[in-house]
């Protein structure tokens, strides 16, 4: 049985899913009198590697993304340098599962999510279009119907904190929008890009952003698609505080772990009050706790 990759926790859906293809490819291929015993053996091997390998701490890679822990804190980064970390439909499911998977670690209080190389993100990997036009990942697209849409799961999720480490392009920063607190390098740029390519905004970041910067500057930000520096970024409220270059992953840890070690159900509900009585005119409403 071929293990999965080297990185990934075995215990993690990612790990998981490995086994899943494979017991797939095998009802599809092997004669039908050997495909009952056949599932038995994988299933009682997935079993025993993922309750293993929990035990062992060991830790297995994904494709695009690099994971680790430090001290509470959960730090996934984006991994597709050669490509400025532009968000194919494997990275797009695996930040997903992890995200999922320090959900659902005791050990984890809140995630840092950042880029490897020169940029965070350059949005979406416009090479997968045509696939998935033709309905070729359609596979992977059910897969991604499974989790929330990225808005949602993010406020359902243990506090996140976005560092942006250099240019966050389209998908790039609509994606930060949904995290809770954004942190950014003096270096990087940031752009709506969307009308400038052709495209419209996705990941309810037209009710973000507005949240975010205003109206009046939303609308400017999304209709030019102009880039925005680190200055205009934490003028207008964009991002939480920049930081230079090489401190900016230090800061967001640091920032993380002021926040991790709060009581897990406490920040969840702070959270979720935060987000429901944002737009609320009943004070009344906004004093229920619970």
């Amino acid at each position: 049985i071929r293990r999965p990759p080297r990185s990934t926790p075995l215990y993690s859906s990612a790990a998981s899913d490995v086994y899943k293809r494979q017991v797939i490819f095998m009802i599809k291929t092997c004669p039908y009198e050997s495909k009952l015993f056949r599932c038995w053996q994988l299933l009682i091997a997935m079993i025993t590697w993922r309750y293993v390998n929990f035990k062992r701490g060991i830790s297995m890679a994904y494709e695009t993304i690099l994971v680790k822990k430090i001290d509470r804190v959960g730090i996934i980064t984006l991994n597709r340098p050669d490509f400025l970390n532009a968000f194919n439909h494997t990275l797009n499911r695996e930040l997903r599962l992890q995200v999922r998977d320090f959900n659902n670690d005791p050990a984890v209080g809140a995630i840092v999510i950042t880029g490897a190389g020169r940029a965070f993100s350059s949005g979406a990997d416009v090479s997968n279009f045509e696939a998935t036009v033709r309905g070729e990942l359609r596979q992977t697209d059910d897969e991604m119907a499974a989790f929330p849409k990225w808005p949602i799961f993010m406020k359902e999720s243990k506090p996140t904190i976005c560092a942006i480490n250099g240019y966050a392009i389209g998908m790039g920063i609509t994606l930060p929008l949904g995290c809770d607190i954004r942190l950014m390098s003096l270096s990087a740029k940031l752009s709506f890009r969307f009308a400038y390519i052709g495209l419209t905004p996705e990941f309810g970041s037209t009710k973000l952003l507005s949240q975010a910067v205003g109206m009046s500057k939303a609308m400017e930000f999304m209709l030019t698609g102009r880039f925005i520096g680190s200055d205009e970024a934490l003028e207008s409220g964009l991002v939480n505080h920049i930081f230079p270059d090489d401190q900016l992953l230090d800061k967001a840890i640091e920032l993380a772990a002021s926040i991790a070690f709060n009581p897990e159900w406490q920040l969840s509900q702070i959270k979720r009050m935060m987000r429901d009585h944002l737009h609320n005119d009943d004070m009344n409403l906004s004093l229920i706790h619970i």
